[in-house]
C-alpha cells in the first residue's frame, strides 16, 4: 500500500511540474527506467541482499506500484539534467539521496527489508549505478538535444555563452 501512495504522489509531481509536450518528449525515459529496476531489482532480490515486504501487485517479488515509482521518479530526474556537467552530477547525487531517504522511509513502515549486512550504504552506491545508468540510456535512446533542450530552446542552465 506505501508503494501504491508514493506512486500516486510522484506521478501527481510529473502532472504539476512537467508540461505534457516535454512528458511526450521525455516517456521512453520511463520505460528505460522501469526495465533497469526490473534488472537491479530482481537480481539484488535473489542474491538475498534485500526484499519488499509490500506486494499488494508484484512482478518477480518487485511491487508493481514500484515500478511506477521508478518511471515517475525517471522523468523528474530527466526533466532537471541540463548541459552542465558539474550540475548533473550534483542532481544525481542529490536524487540518488532522496530515493535513499524514501528507502529508510520504506524500512521503517516495514514495507522494504535489507538482508544479511546489506545496508544503506550500499544501497546509496547500487542506486547512484542505476541512476547514472538510467541517464546514460536515456541520453542514447532519446538524445541529448532532446534531453538538455525544449521546444528546440537550450536548457535555461548552459554553457553556451549569450549573445
Amino acid at each position: 500500500m506505501a508503494y501504491m501512495i508514493w506512486s500516486f504522489v510522484l506521478w501527481g509531481f510529473v502532472i504539476l511540474l512537467i508540461p505534457a509536450k516535454r512528458i511526450r518528449e521525455l516517456w521512453p525515459v520511463s520505460f528505460i527506467s522501469v526495465i533497469l529496476l526490473l534488472v537491479f531489482d530482481f537480481t539484488s532480490i535473489h542474491l538475498g541482499l534485500y526484499r519488499f515486504n509490500d506486494n499488494l501487485i508484484n512482478i518477480g517479488g518487485i511491487p508493481f506500484f514500484y515500478l511506477m515509482i521508478g518511471a515517475a521518479g525517471g522523468l523528474l530526474l530527466l526533466y532537471f539534467m541540463r548541459r552542465v556537467l558539474l550540475y548533473n552530477i550534483l542532481i544525481m547525487v542529490l536524487y540518488t539521496g532522496l530515493l535513499i531517504l524514501a528507502e529508510y522511509m520504506f524500512i521503517r513502515i516495514g514495507a522494504f527489508q535489507h538482508l544479511d549486512g546489506y545496508n544503506l550504504g550500499y544501497s546509496f552506491l547500487l542506486t547512484l549505478s542505476g541512476v547514472i545508468a538510467t541517464v546514460l540510456l536515456a541520453i542514447g535512446v532519446i538524445g541529448k538535444e532532446r534531453i538538455f533542450s525544449y521546444n528546440g530552446e537550450p536548457s535555461k542552465i548552459s554553457r553556451e555563452p549569450k549573445n
